[in-house]
């Protein structure tokens, strides 16, 4: 009796390892993709500090975003749910960037970029990211076309 209570207690142990909540244990693929979702953060980052609407850093998001949104081998080997938090980010991403991309004044990149969410994105776990890029096709339609993004502003310097 007290074999088999140690060996199920393990077997839990063992269990919860596996999902990332007990043991500190990480999944190579989850390892993974923790590393190239914070590649895509610091593209990001880059994208909306960069002067220019086709700065390279763009290339990574999209690149990386459709590697983990659709790339079977990489990142759909795990379960349903890793399956569909991959797309869910990536689909976040892509809403970033656009966002980035209007704020900045780049009309034509925010628009193709919010306009691949809604056609790339379907199916009903995705409505929210879809009525978001449709929001900022609406909002990017709405403003004129003269319309420059606000310089930033200046850091204080500290004494």
């Amino acid at each position: 009796m007290l074999r088999q209570a140690i060996c199920i207690s393990g077997m839990l142990l063992l269990m919860s390892c596996g999902n990332g909540t007990g043991g500190g244990y990480v999944s190579p693929l989850d390892a993974l993709i923790q590393q190239d979702e914070g590649e895509i953060n610091t593209a990001l980052i880059q994208y909306r500090n960069s002067p220019t609407c086709n700065d390279p850093s763009i290339l990574t998001v999209t690149g990386m975003t459709a590697v983990i949104g659709s790339d079977p081998e990489a990142y759909n080997s795990g379960t349903f749910q890793t399956t569909l938090n991959n797309r869910l980010f990536s689909a976040d991403a892509l809403n970033r960037l656009a966002g980035a991309a209007m704020a900045k004044g780049c009309r034509e990149v925010a628009r193709d970029t919010y306009l691949s969410v809604i056609t790339e994105y379907t199916g009903t776990a995705y409505a929210a990211l879809r009525q978001r890029a449709q929001i900022g096709l609406d909002d990017l339609r709405a403003a004129p076309a003269s319309v420059t993004p606000a310089p930033k502003s200046p850091r204080p310097v500290k004494s």
